[in-house]
């Protein structure tokens, strides 16, 4: 028999990834894929403050109470990318003011929005707001007691729990922890011309403007010891406890506080947790304490009675504030 020779007409062609023939009569029924010589370029990103974040911060804007925490938020979403909705890691970085201090990390704080100090005139008029800055001018003497950095404070916690300044006659009762909160000790230290000490956080963190020196208390260190330990901390300040003030239900925590008064130590050496730090006449700390949280202490120590509570909003910021931003 003679050879047969069967032509069937067709061609090549890319389905599902893989190279097959397609004869003539089929061609109408498979769905061919031409490869590319060169591949896509991907999409570009868009970059911007992804839809969600915005409804976040849009309301901030005009909202005159949150100014300081809108333009602090509003840098730090400057100096991030957010490509495609996805927050980019590594923020630019930071060329404006940083607090001398470095943090317990050891990184530097950088200082949005730094709190100026006020003039020397301020500083021994009991009339007038003294404001001043971490590495910046304090008198030599105020009321008697002079200003140096105080040099051999404790350093472990064990120390810090035997620290000169505690009130041994004092009569505490119990701190009582409501349920899901933890201890923590505070101190309002007064001088003699009837003006207080009040510390600014560095860049509002939790909402504060200005608050009373407090902070948990660390293991193996009593309230004293904690409320002596975080005024120094937090204001630069050396003082011994002279009273109890009370205790006081805040966000995260039940704080007792204590009044103090200041026997050494300078503003100008406060942590790197507060950017500026200010002695203030009782008559203005209602307006200066941002969260109510605080002014029941102010009461406490003779500012006056407590002013009318502002209208309900529905507040969101984060532990420990009293108050927050309004979403």
């Amino acid at each position: 028999m003679a050879d047969l020779k069967v032509s069937v007409k067709g061609h090549t062609a890319i389905v599902n990834g893989k190279t097959v023939w397609v004869p003539e009569h089929e061609s109408s029924h498979v769905a061919a894929k031409p490869q590319s010589k060169e591949p896509k370029e991907p999409p570009k990103p868009v970059w911007g403050v992804p839809k969600h974040f915005e409804k976040v911060i849009a309301p901030l804007e005009h909202h005159h109470e949150h100014h300081h925490a809108w333009e602090s938020l509003k840098h730090w979403s400057s100096n991030l990318d957010y490509p495609a909705g996805n927050l980019k890691p590594e923020p630019k970085p930071w060329t404006g003011p940083v607090h001398p201090k470095q943090d317990e990390n050891g990184k530097p704080v950088p200082l949005y929005h730094p709190t100026p100090p006020t003039s020397p005139e301020t500083w021994k008029d009991p009339a007038a707001k003294a404001t001043f800055v971490p590495g910046g001018q304090v008198p030599a003497v105020l009321h008697g007691v002079p200003m140096l950095p105080w040099t051999d404070h404790p350093e472990a916690a064990d120390d810090w729990d035997d620290v000169d300044g505690q009130d041994a006659t004092l009569a505490e009762p119990e701190l009582k922890v409501a349920s899901g909160k933890k201890p923590a000790a505070g101190v309002v230290v007064e001088e003699p011309d009837g003006r207080v000490w009040v510390v600014h956080p560095s860049n509002m963190f939790a909402g504060y403007k200005r608050t009373f020196p407090k902070g948990h208390t660390e293991t193996g260190i009593n309230l004293q010891a904690s409320a002596i330990k975080e005024a120094y901390e937090e204001s630069g300040l050396k003082v011994v406890i002279t009273g109890l003030i009370g205790d006081f239900e805040r966000g995260m925590t039940t704080t007792r506080y204590y009044t103090a008064r200041r026997v050494g130590g300078s503003p100008a050496d406060s942590g790197w947790e507060s950017q500026a730090v200010s002695l203030v006449p009782k008559s203005m700390l209602y307006n200066l304490l941002n969260q109510t949280v605080d002014h029941p202490i102010a009461e406490a120590i003779g500012a006056g009675p407590m002013p009318e509570p502002p209208p309900m909003e529905h507040h969101a910021w984060g532990p420990d504030t009293g108050e927050g931003l309004p979403f």
